[in-house]
């Protein structure tokens, strides 16, 4: 049966194996997995909900033009919530930087702090950077941690 790029190969009788084929070729391209702590898969929950309240709160004064001390406590929750998000998977992804998944990181990062500097550029910067995260966050295994060197 063939399903995309993945085939399940039968075995005698009509029986399949319970593996893909290609499984194991895909898992040498994806960088490495180790195991986490429950409470910090846990935890990570609520430090991802803290991280899209700031950074949203952050976006959204750059769309709409507010600035100062206002937006000042919401770069603190999305910093501190970021950070704790990127130990978080080094603790899980220790080859998180040779990932798609680590560029991706460093890429939003790049924006942001471009858009800092830049701040007529913010509104735009601060879109793109939210967009990257989005479709880095939901993007396939296959792809997020895909290993590019």
């Amino acid at each position: 049966m063939t399903l995309g790029r993945f085939t399940r190969p039968r075995l005698a009788g009509g029986g399949r194996r319970g593996a893909w084929d290609n499984r194991r070729a895909m898992d040498e391209r994806l960088g490495k997995v180790g195991d986490r702590p429950r409470w910090v898969r846990k935890g990570s929950v609520f430090v991802r909900a803290a991280h899209l309240l700031g950074t949203s709160a952050v976006l959204g004064a750059a769309l709409f033009g507010v600035a100062g001390a206002a937006v000042h406590p919401w770069w603190i929750v999305a910093a501190a919530s970021g950070a704790l998000l990127v130990v978080a998977e080094l603790l899980r992804h220790p080859e998180l930087w040779r990932e798609v998944a680590g560029w991706a990181t460093v890429a939003k990062l790049v924006l942001v702090g471009v858009g800092i500097a830049v701040s007529p550029a913010a509104p735009w910067l601060l879109s793109t950077a939210f967009v990257v995260a989005v479709v880095g966050a939901h993007a396939p295994r296959e792809w997020r941690h895909r290993k590019l060197f």
